[in-house]
């Protein structure tokens, strides 16, 4: 293993200069979420052990929703949840845990997180609008109760926001009521906590669905004032308007943003497909070459721009997940399944020469 690495190193660090520095130190850390190659226990090992020993922070997502009806009446969070909760990182790693009211398409309530989760809306929430007073309490309540459980460092209160604001703008008002509400009471209930909020990149850009960056940098802009970090969400090749090689530059947007809001910022998920793949017969471009030019590209940019964290969304490949989706949305699945930084079975991928040589420099701020 160690000299396929060496192999890979030489090549790979002249993809963008100064990428693949392994000495001099990091102002950033580097994580991935808990996404699992497999729904087995083997599979969530695999993802702990990488945490562990390729990592040195976590990024926990609640995907499952929301505990409404518990969240509004103070009742006990189901068994599934707080297992999710009270997941405890790698000794040592910052936690940056993100929880969300959108649902997965980022256009209405989140569903119910019960005894299960992805359950469908309690009838007291069902059709509700995000200032109704009850989704408001309760997102809250959920806010403050799961930052009191696992005690991240970073809590991400929306994800992706800026999708709701393309897909629903006549919605935005009211989800912007939510979350000043939301931060107001984590600010009141646990001054210390860390709040941020993350922004899909390309919709930000106008590079994804027709979206309008200046209405998208307007409305992002005044939401950053309210938080004290702003996550990224970056999957460039999930457009056809990003060129490949990816520009040096490309993610200079996210400093930019950084300097003009004076928050902090990171990217809180982010990946790149090594293998092209069709969805609804328009391929979308990606290498094994590719997923680590860009790789180094992003690596550099967060370099440069002091940002706080690098999140890849998935640690390992996930095809065998990927056949436990339900058919509507599995052909969806494919954008992402490719982007880990390992195979399903734990080999490394060209890319991971890059994050090892990154994770070897040492963190200093």
């Amino acid at each position: 293993m160690l000299n396929r690495r060496a192999l890979l190193a030489a090549p790979l660090a002249a993809l963008v200069p100064g990428a693949a520095r392994a000495r001099g130190s990091r102002s950033f850390h580097l994580g991935t979420s808990r996404w699992p190659p497999a729904a087995t226990f083997e599979a969530l090992a695999m993802v702990d052990a990488f945490l562990r020993d390729h990592c040195d922070m976590a990024s926990p997502m609640v995907l499952g929703g929301v505990p409404w009806t518990e969240a509004l009446n103070n009742t006990d969070f189901s068994t599934a949840l707080m297992e999710e909760l009270q997941w405890a990182a790698p000794s040592g790693h910052p936690v940056c845990l993100s929880l969300g009211a959108l649902d997965t398409l980022r256009q209405n309530l989140a569903p119910w997180y019960a005894d299960q989760d992805n359950q469908p809306l309690p009838p007291e929430f069902d059709g509700r609008a995000f200032d109704d007073p009850r989704v408001i309490d309760a997102y809250g309540a959920f806010c403050v109760r799961a930052a009191r459980t696992m005690k991240p460092d970073w809590l991400i209160i929306g994800v992706e926001v800026n999708i709701l604001l393309h897909s629903s703008p006549d919605k935005w008002p009211a989800y912007v009521a939510l979350h000043q509400a939301t931060v107001a009471r984590l600010r009141r209930d646990l001054p210390e906590q860390k709040i941020g909020i993350s922004i899909a990149a390309l919709h930000y850009l106008g590079l994804s669905d027709g979206a309008d960056a200046k209405v998208q940098a307007r409305e992002m802009r005044a939401l950053a004032g309210s938080v004290d970090l702003v996550g990224w969400s970056v999957y460039p090749h999930t457009s056809w308007d990003v060129h490949f090689p990816i520009a040096p530059e490309f993610f200079d947007f996210i400093t930019q943003f950084a300097a003009d809001t004076g928050t902090r910022t990171a990217v809180t998920e982010s990946g790149m497909t090594a293998r092209r793949v069709w969805i609804n017969w328009v391929p979308l471009w990606g290498s094994p070459e590719g997923q680590a030019q860009v790789m180094a590209a992003m690596l550099e940019a967060a370099s440069r721009g002091g940002w706080e964290f690098v999140v890849n969304w998935a640690s390992h490949d996930y095809p065998d997940l990927l056949e436990l989706f339900p058919p509507d949305v599995r052909e969806l699945g494919e954008i992402w399944v490719w982007t880990g930084l390992r195979d399903p079975k734990g080999q490394d991928k060209p890319v991971m020469a890059l994050w090892d040589q990154a994770l070897a420099r040492a963190f200093g701020r």
